[in-house]
């Protein structure tokens, strides 16, 4: 089994903005808790990329990397098989064409902290991972994103064999793979 970090391919897709900072921070809080929203209201995002005008199935949030963005029919295909890792926010671009935030409802302490190559600051602050190596527990999770010591760092999507092959199955575009991890 391996473990893959997706990405959403932005040198060939569309991305988008959220323009509005005061409802940025209030998404980013909002996401960061790897709990269900309940009091999502749809908001409107703008489109921001000036080298592409193909939109992708799963699309960057040029506003903050942590977002980002799915058609209808990526919400269709993981919404039931994956409620219990995702949930699904209504957004619209300005030529009201329904987008969705996923939101990514796990997050693991799920490296081997002694065994993976960190790039920690002061010497003690992780602000990123260099080479990973995961532990046992994240192979029954398809979705996820890392606690490292504590904080939960939202800047990578982390997938398994089974999401990515899903994903691949239903030629979702928009969207790379990096093999980060294989278990023996």
């Amino acid at each position: 089994m391996k473990i893959w970090r997706l990405y959403c391919d932005a040198n060939k897709y569309l991305g988008y903005w959220v323009d509005n900072e005061s409802i940025l921070e209030d998404i980013k809080n909002k996401l960061n808790t790897g709990e269900m929203i309940s009091d999502w209201e749809a908001i409107q995002i703008e489109k921001g990329d000036e080298n592409s005008e193909i939109i992708g199935d799963i699309s960057q949030c040029w506003s903050y990397s942590g977002i980002i963005f799915v058609s209808e029919k990526v919400k269709t295909i993981l919404e039931n098989i994956y409620s219990d890792e995702l949930q699904f926010l209504e957004v619209f671009d300005e030529e009201d064409n329904k987008l969705y935030i996923m939101n990514i409802l796990k997050y693991v302490e799920g490296i081997d902290y002694e065994k993976s190559k960190l790039h920690i600051v002061g010497g003690k602050y992780i602000v990123g991972v260099d080479e990973y190596v995961f532990l046992d527990i994240v192979k029954q999770i398809p979705i996820f994103k890392l606690n490292l010591k504590g904080f939960r760092w939202n800047m990578a999507i982390f997938i398994s064999d089974d999401f990515k092959k899903l994903l691949q199955d239903n030629k979702v575009t928009g969207v790379l793979f990096e093999e980060l991890y294989e278990f023996n």
